[in-house]
Formats: structure tokens, C-alpha cells, sequence
């Protein structure tokens, strides 16, 4: 009579637990190795089409992975979540792209997957909730597209851009870059340029959201402060540059006000009067509020780690932010105290990435979208020092662009506050290579601001 070693029986045991574990439930084994047959008898027992196996992966994960149209097919066809998440933040959209199973993408495209689903590799779904701040605070999170450019799936990059996929894609073109996947790079900048130079009526919007309604609305007024002469600090040669040409380009599409505020004006008193006071005065709950702030920013870390950011006036200075600067709790505030239906910050300031760390999660709304709304797009993430080139903010001049017309990617003549930041992150993190990257989000409300263009 032989014996197994005790050892030996313990590894064996644990083996088969793990694999029983693996294995999941029958209909994901069954997706995971294509039994389109067994797939469709286990659903007509009324098997759960959303069961979970290892990871959180559902059998519609595993027949996309597989690349097994079919199998995909009939799970759509008995309600299988397409956007489904496993515990890492990937939907089967993420992995049939990565793995060019252009069938299956088109698949899932047909049965309203989102093709600009966001997971971050190594972080639980949970995690991933708050999308704003994710991109607010410098990380960059992975789309269907980004992970077909990464893995050099030519055919998959094509098929989820026809399909509607968020264009510009600067993560996509960069691991497309990295990777020596010359062909698909090149491809994604070309197709970014035809859609920006070339809208179509009609067209798929290329951005979050869908942007195809307008919104008006009783006044548009703007508050334009810069400042490039400093009591106690170094000056900034452009700042004041570009805010007059801000403020010249509001008027120009067509704001009611206009309020400007420059240099030896632009005190802390002279600040909060203006953003405080008269702004307050004259508001109502069916305007819209633009701010433009060029100047310094600051940040201090308080005890608790937390970061605080600050807007420097021309009589404060970085040194001592809390006595001599405005805190973006002050701005926030402020925001409370308007009865605008949407307020908008852009906010060109060194260091002023962490003005952006309280953004509001959520989605983006669309244009037409008339509830409250607080966003902001500052000039770049926290520690990013703002560029100036040739006597401009780099900030400002992809900003001035958007506001131009070169932001509506879709051609349905109005950016969105969400347009915007797509177009001037994509822009000065590549003008910058990468040594500045403007930040957006909401800080308040959950609609979306709208500016029409002329």
C-alpha cells in the first residue's frame, strides 16, 4: 500500500479548489471555451447571463475575449450587460479591442456598448466611479480605443473610430507611439484633423456625451482678470496679453458684459469685489458666468496632506497664499453666491492642478442641458509649472482656439465646457510633450455649459 505524502495531498487539494474556483459558473465555462450550443441551452433554463466568474469576468467577457461573434451575439440577444465591469474596470468592449476582434466590436457597438468606457489596469470598478477626478488628478485611464492602439490592432482601431470612438485621442496615439505602431498613430492624427477641418452635418460627436441640442441663454456675462505686474512677486509676461484677448474674443461672440480686471486693480479686495459682488448684482438664474483668470497660482499642503490651491492677486504672493490669496473654497463659494444656471472657470496659473482636486464625479452632460453646472478648466495638473511661448500662455492659446470654433469637433456650431477640455489637454500635452496638461471637470452641478459660436 502507497502513501501520498501529506505535502503533496495539500497541493493537490488547493490545485483543485483553484480550479473549481477558475471555472465559474457553467455558462461562463461554457462562453469560455465557444459552446454556442451549450451557451444557448443554458440561457433557455434560465441560467443568470451576468454571473460572475474569477476576476468578475461574465460569460459575454470570455466569448469576447474567445472572439465568438455568436456566442457574444446570443448572450446580447438575452440581456447580457454590455457594459458589465470585472473587479479591474474592463467591459468586454476593452478586450475584444485589445484582442482586434472587430466582429465582436461591432457587435457590441450595435447593442449600445460605450465606446469611450474608461479602466485603469490594477484598480477595483470601485475606484473608477469618479472619472473627473481620475483625469483631474494626471492618471490616464484606458479606452476601448487606447488598448486596440496599444496592442497594434490596426482593423479595431478603425472600426471603433468609424463607429463613433472620442476623437482627439492622445493616450491611443501616444501607446500607439511607444509601441512603434507608426501606421495607427499616424491614422488617428489624420482622422482627428479631417473631423476637426471637415465637419459633417450630422456627424457622430467625437467627444463624451452627445452634443446636438441647444441651449440659450438670458445673458452671457464674463469676468476677465489678469495680471502680469505682481507687488511682491516676478512678473508673467503674457498674462495680461491673454486676458485682453480673452475678453476681445467674448465680446466677439457675442457676450452681454464684459468686465475687466488687470495688474495693480486686480488686488484680493479687487478680486472678490468683482467675482463676489458685482457679478452677484448682476446674475440671474438663466445666465451663464465665463471666468478667466491669468496669473499666478499657488499650493499648500496642509497638515493632513491635503493640498489647497490658490489664485495669487497682484498685492498677494505665494508665500503666505492663506493671508494674501483667494482659495478655491473662496471660488467655490463664490459659485454658490451667483444664481447662474452654469458658471465657467478657465484658469491659466502656474501650479494650478490642484484647484482641480475637488472636482465632482459623474459624467458629462450634454449641450442643451439646463441644470446647475460649475466647471472648470485650469492650465495644468498639480506640480506643472504654466508655459508661456513666444510671450503667451500655451494655456491660453489652445484655449482661444477652442473658443474659435476649432474645439466643436461634431460641427454643430457651439463648444461645450467638456469640448473644450478635451481639445486643450489634447493640445498642450502635445505641444508641451507632455510638461503640461491642462485639467476640467465639474466642481459643482451636473449640467453642461454651452458657448455658441459666430
Amino acid at each position: 500500500m502507497s502513501f501520498v505524502p501529506v505535502r503533496i495531498l495539500c497541493l493537490l487539494l488547493v490545485a483543485l479548489a483553484l480550479s473549481a474556483c477558475a471555472s465559474g459558473p457553467p455558462i461562463v465555462t461554457a462562453a469560455r471555451s465557444g459552446q454556442l450550443a451549450e451557451v444557448d441551452r443554458l440561457i433557455g433554463e434560465g441560467s443568470d447571463v451576468d454571473a460572475r466568474g474569477s476576476g468578475g469576468n461574465t460569460a459575454l467577457y470570455h466569448a469576447a475575449v474567445a472572439g465568438r461573434a455568436d456566442v457574444v451575439q446570443a448572450l446580447i440577444e438575452a440581456g447580457a450587460d454590455v457594459d458589465v465591469e470585472n473587479d479591474f474596470g474592463s467591459t468586454p468592449l476593452h478586450v475584444a479591442s485589445r484582442y482586434g476582434h472587430v466582429d465582436v466590436i461591432r457587435a457590441l457597438a450595435a447593442a449600445g456598448a460605450d465606446l469611450d468606457a474608461t479602466s485603469l489596469s490594477g484598480l477595483a470598478s470601485s475606484d473608477l466611479a469618479n472619472r473627473s477626478s481620475i483625469q483631474a488628478g494626471g492618471l490616464r485611464a484606458s479606452t476601448p480605443l487606447s488598448k486596440a492602439a496599444r496592442a497594434g490592432q490596426m482593423e479595431a482601431v478603425r472600426a471603433l473610430v468609424e463607429l463613433g470612438a472620442a476623437l482627439p485621442a492622445r493616450e491611443a496615439m501616444e501607446q500607439a507611439s511607444l509601441r512603434g505602431h507608426d501606421q495607427i498613430a499616424a491614422y488617428l492624427a489624420n482622422v482627428t484633423n479631417e473631423r476637426r477641418s471637415s465637419p459633417r452635418a450630422g456627424a457622430t460627436p467625437t467627444t463624451p456625451g452627445r452634443f446636438d441640442v441647444s441651449v440659450s441663454y438670458g445673458r452671457r456675462i464674463a469676468a476677465v482678470i489678469g495680471i502680469g505686474r505682481y507687488a511682491r512677486m516676478s512678473g508673467l509676461e503674457g498674462a495680461r496679453r491673454d486676458a485682453e484677448e480673452t475678453a476681445a474674443l467674448l465680446r466677439t461672440l457675442g457676450f452681454d458684459e464684459v468686465f475687466e480686471l488687470y495688474d495693480a486693480d486686480a488686488t484680493r479686495a479687487g478680486i472678490l469685489q468683482l467675482l463676489g459682488e458685482r457679478l452677484r448684482r448682476e446674475v440671474t438664474d438663466e445666465d451663464l458666468v465665463f471666468v478667466f483668470y491669468a496669473g499666478h497660482g499657488a499650493t499648500e499642503t496642509l497638515a493632513s496632506g491635503e493640498k489647497r490651491g490658490y489664485l495669487v492677486p497682484s498685492d498677494g504672493s505665494s508665500a503666505d497664499p492663506y493671508v494674501s490669496g483667494v482659495s478655491m473654497e473662496t471660488v467655490r463659494d463664490l459659485s454658490n453666491r451667483l444664481a447662474a444656471r452654469h458658471v465657467y472657470y478657465a484658469i491659466d496659473a502656474c501650479y494650478s492642478g490642484s484647484l482641480l482636486q475637488r472636482a465632482r464625479s459623474g459624467r458629462s452632460g450634454s449641450a442643451g442641458d439646463t441644470r446647475r453646472a460649475v466647471q472648470v478648466v485650469t492650465a495644468g495638473l498639480e506640480g506643472q509649472q504654466a508655459i508661456e511661448r513666444d510671450g503667451r500662455g500655451l494655456f491660453t492659446t489652445y484655449l482661444i482656439e477652442a473658443l474659435r470654433g476649432e474645439a466643436d469637433a461634431n460641427g454643430d456650431g457651439q463648444v461645450t465646457a467638456s469640448e473644450i477640455g478635451w481639445f486643450v489637454s489634447d493640445q498642450v500635452g502635445t505641444q508641451s510633450r507632455g510638461r503640461q496638461t491642462p485639467a476640467y471637470g465639474h466642481l459643482g452641478g451636473a449640467g453642461e455649459i454651452t458657448i455658441h459660436l459666430r
